[in-house]
């Protein structure tokens, strides 16, 4: 039981933080991440491309 509740409050903790530190304010959905994938799978003329999916982090801001 104890474990479990660490483990919890260290996630919230973890998401709270990655909120206060991506310039958007708010952490990558699952849709938001499928649709970059889907993306890249389906450009057939966007060859060796790297795609930042980082909500802005990648920018230095």
């Amino acid at each position: 039981m104890i474990g479990r509740s660490l483990s919890s409050t260290c996630a919230l903790y973890g998401r709270t933080a990655a909120k206060t530190l991506q310039p958007l304010g708010r952490v990558a959905n699952v849709s938001e991440i499928v649709d970059a994938v889907l993306y890249l799978i389906s450009a057939e003329f966007t060859i060796g491309q790297v795609l930042a999916v980082d909500g802005g982090m990648s920018t230095g801001k």
